[in-house]
């Protein structure tokens, strides 16, 4: 990866900064970043500051050489309010939310357990529904793959 040369990463809806690291890559002769959500100051580095400021239009948060100076500070990479600077999110959030995806399958799963245990009709209806289903689906499958048999035996 040291020695890349060309790199368009545009319009693909990043956020966050961009990582310092990138100032390493010594042959990087062409960059695109425009048409995303960056932000923070642009990391100086040797091959960095050669770049035509069009690499970096349409981030509306992103300041520093070529494009205007920076006025405002952004947090840094792993403050914990601020959340990532990638646009996961915090970790705290994403865990509730796999607790909500997760209660909410259970409780649903076992209402409708519920449901069709607790009156015999129900449950009868619901697995002669889930029969007839099958039956269709075979019966087309036999229909189909007779069909296709009957169609290569022309063909040969």
């Amino acid at each position: 990866m040291n020695q890349l040369e060309s790199l368009d990463l545009s319009s693909n809806n990043f956020s966050g900064i961009i990582p310092p690291s990138i100032s390493a890559l010594n042959f990087l002769s062409q960059l695109n970043l425009s048409h995303n959500k960056l932000s923070g100051k642009i990391p100086s580095g040797n091959q960095l500051q050669t770049l035509d400021a069009s690499a970096f239009f349409y981030n509306d948060g992103l300041c520093g050489y070529p494009l205007s100076n920076c006025t405002n500070v952004t947090p840094a990479q792993g403050s914990f309010h601020g959340g990532n600077q990638d646009g996961n999110g915090d970790w705290f959030d994403d865990l509730w939310l796999y607790i909500g995806i997760a209660s909410g399958f259970i409780v649903g799963f076992w209402m409708f357990i519920a449901f069709i245990m607790i009156k015999e009709s129900r449950r009868m209806s619901y697995f002669r529904s889930i029969d007839r289903v099958y039956d269709w689906i075979y019966v087309k499958l036999v229909i189909y793959s007779a069909r296709l048999k009957l169609i290569l035996a022309r063909r040969n």
